[in-house]
């Protein structure tokens, strides 16, 4: 607005305000975030848990656990068979076991 136009805005009551600018709050890290350093540390072994860490959270996970299973569950059972040969020497007789 020009001088003119603000002066006879204000005669008439209609003033308007310059908007103000706002400062940029400074904002401190919660307690219980880590610094850049402590998670880089961190990340190496992922030892120990951290819960701000999201590899240890989804490492804790319970999403699919192992569940027990009955005798009567398993429609067929599994037979796992494994032979190998005994010999005394090199080049000698073998024998199955």
């Amino acid at each position: 607005m020009s001088n003119e136009a603000s002066a006879a805005a204000a005669a008439e009551g209609e003033v308007e305000e310059e908007p103000e600018e706002s400062r940029v709050p400074k904002a401190k890290r919660a307690p219980d975030e880590p610094t850049n350093e402590e998670i880089r540390l961190h990340e190496v072994t992922h030892v120990p848990y951290r819960s701000w860490c999201p590899c240890c959270v989804a490492g804790r996970g319970r999403a699919d656990p192992h569940l027990k299973t009955t005798f009567e569950d398993k429609a067929v059972a599994g037979v796992h068979v494994n032979y190998w040969f005994l010999r005394d020497e090199h080049g000698g007789e073998s024998t199955p076991v």
